[in-house]
Formats: structure tokens, sequence, C-alpha cells
């Protein structure tokens, strides 16, 4: 199973806002956290960042209209995980 090394907080609050809604852009994203977690120091640029690497992990993946969600094997393989 994939971990979610490094930047593990921006991570862990981006799979949670695309485990309730998705697809979201990358703002849409950070102002979800800032709204949910207003103790959260997380910049635009952390987010930013975060879903890039989230991307090379394969755990989200990206429309054709620049919107996030989170990849369905991913999911399934936590899953899995935790049965």
């Amino acid at each position: 199973m994939p971990l979610l090394s490094g930047g593990r907080e921006a991570k862990s609050l981006i799979v949670g806002v695309l485990s309730n809604e998705f697809p979201l852009t990358a703002k849409q994203i950070y102002s979800k956290i800032a709204k949910n977690a207003p103790t959260s120091s997380l910049t635009y640029q952390a987010v930013h960042k975060a879903l890039g690497q989230l991307a090379e992990q394969s755990v989200v993946g990206k429309d054709e209209k620049g919107g996030y969600q989170l990849n369905v094997e991913w999911a399934k393989s936590v899953k899995r995980f935790g049965e």
C-alpha cells in the first residue's frame, strides 16, 4: 500500500477532502482545507506541491478540466489493507 510520506499533513488533508467531494481543482481543495482546518498553516503552494506528489504516487488523478480525484485502485488497496 502506498504510504503518504513526506508532507503528511497536507497529503492527509487532501485525501480527506477528496474522499468527500470530487473532482476539485487545487484552488478548491486549498479553500476547503482552509475552511475546515483553520488551525492548519498550510499554504496554497504546499497543497499544490502535495497534489503533485500524490499524483506521482498514483494516489490522485487529474481530469481533463484540471480537477483532482482519488485513484480508485489506490482507494481499493487501502480498503483491502484495512480489512
